[in-house]
């Protein structure tokens, strides 16, 4: 993590770092990308659950992670986000690990792939994407 701060308003906002270079680091996504793309190989992500064409059983699952703005700074959601502490401060972190636990725990073993970026206000908006063993069942939602 690098640590910038605005020096009008005095807020720290923490980024990621890039891992370029690290090796053992591109090998594990390498392995991660590997397994990912093999749960995909010939395997019918969703199909209709019944009649009802709301409903359907699937495999996969797609979530976009939003977080209250009022609640929280920028500074302390993309802290929130690392898996490691940060050095010098009182972050928490380690939520998008919490929430893959919880996952795990609700469907067992899963195969997943995170992706962090930003909204156009500069706030977090991780996207997951998560591969089942054993479909579940879904129910079509549109709008908000």
């Amino acid at each position: 993590m690098v640590a910038f701060r605005n020096m009008e308003t005095n807020e720290i906002v923490y980024s990621p770092v890039c891992r370029r270079r690290n090796r053992q680091y591109a090998r594990k996504k390498a392995r991660q990308r590997d397994e990912f793309l093999k749960a995909l190989d010939n395997k019918v992500l969703n199909y209709p659950a019944g009649n009802n064409p709301n409903y359907r059983m699937t495999y996969a699952l797609f979530m976009t992670l939003t977080f209250d703005k009022k609640r929280y700074t920028r500074g302390e959601l993309w802290g929130s986000l690392s898996s490691t502490e940060i050095e010098g401060s009182n972050l928490k972190t380690g939520a998008l690990n919490n929430l893959c636990a919880n996952l795990q725990d609700i469907f067992g073993n899963l195969c997943k792939i995170i992706v962090k970026e930003a909204q156009e206000d500069s706030y977090p908006a991780p996207h997951i994407i998560i591969l089942l063993k054993k479909p579940v069942l879904v129910k079509l939602h549109k709008g908000k």
